[in-house]
């Protein structure tokens, strides 16, 4: 379904996804499975929303970022770079969400959001004290640096809450 929802490009949109209203779709990026992209939201470059994840309003999705499983991107919200949105994730402002580099071995980038207080980390979704946790099991170092980030990420994040 489309309407006067605009894809262009390479752009998919496949299975049961919609896009409507005056949402656009471009470049490589995937609507699929029962995912949908609405309002004015825009969605573009190498960019996946899938599963029942929504984009609305006028968010933007760019880059190489994925928005997955129940989650949504609304309101006035950017997400991008290497951002993955997820679970049952809210994201409607800047502040929503905070991505990170493991600089330290893999180079692969995780993602904090704020809505659920959970971690995206490649195969990895959980909270802060199972990301910790798995990431000593992996290394020494590993679980040294994901506990430093995890403890920075809460500075952070309080100081936004006064």
């Amino acid at each position: 379904m489309y309407n006067n929802a605009r894809v262009s490009g390479d752009a998919c949109v496949s299975d049961n996804a919609c896009v409507y209203g005056n949402a656009w779709v471009s470049g490589n990026a995937c609507v699929y499975g029962n995912a949908w992209v609405a309002g004015n939201a825009w969605v573009y470059g190498d960019v996946r929303v899938y599963g029942n994840a929504c984009v609305y309003n006028n968010a933007r999705v760019s880059g190489d970022a994925c928005v997955s499983d129940n989650a949504c991107v609304y309101g006035n919200a950017w997400v991008s770079g290497n951002a993955c949105v997820s679970g049952d994730a809210r994201v409607s402002k800047l502040t929503d969400y905070v991505v990170y580099k493991n600089m330290w071995s893999s180079g692969r980038y995780f993602t904090y959001t704020r809505s659920n207080k959970k971690w995206a980390v490649g195969c990895f979704y959980g909270t802060s004290e199972e990301l910790v946790d798995k990431a000593y099991k992996d290394s020494e170092i590993s679980g040294k640096m994901y506990e430093k980030i995890v403890k920075l990420n809460d500075e952070m994040y309080a100081e936004l809450e006064d």
